[in-house]
């Protein structure tokens, strides 16, 4: 006799709903708690080998600009992952495929934009958010890097 194949269930379509949603809210939680440490291992990095005027650079103005960047970012993603959820429990799996490879472009050309966008005005943002005049090419610099 031939062995069956196991199949693999995946859950998350089925059971209370409120562990489900745990299950789907943890791992945004841990990217975004891991989007921090990264933050503050910049600022520990910078600050003890590359003086005031790069922890400044790295932790003061451009860190809001860049949460805010990551905050629309993580904010799509997790609007993608709901269509594709969807579309998942409703075993329509060739609309799977076209919205996660509409996502994975749309993450590509996004980035390529503002990586644009970012080049042209970072400059007049960091000045109106009040940023020294000696701190604006270091953080010119780390957010382009970033982006």
């Amino acid at each position: 006799m031939a062995k069956k194949a196991k199949q693999s269930v995946n859950g998350i379509t089925e059971g209370v709903i409120w562990q489900q949603l745990l299950i789907f809210f943890f791992p945004i939680l841990l990217g975004a708690f891991l989007q921090q440490l990264y933050n503050t291992a910049d600022a520990m990095v910078v600050g003890r080998f590359a003086g005031t005027a790069a922890l400044s650079a790295v932790g003061g103005t451009t860190n809001t600009i860049l949460n805010l960047i990551i905050g629309v970012f993580i904010g799509l993603s997790s609007g993608a992952g709901v269509v594709i959820s969807q579309y998942y429990g409703a075993k329509r799996y060739e609309d799977v495929s076209r919205t996660v490879h509409t996502a994975m472009t749309f993450a590509l050309v996004g980035g390529a934009a503002l990586a644009i966008i970012a080049a042209l005005t970072c400059r007049p943002i960091l000045t109106v958010m009040g940023t020294k005049s000696e701190f604006i090419d270091k953080s010119i610099t780390y957010v382009l890097i970033i982006c």
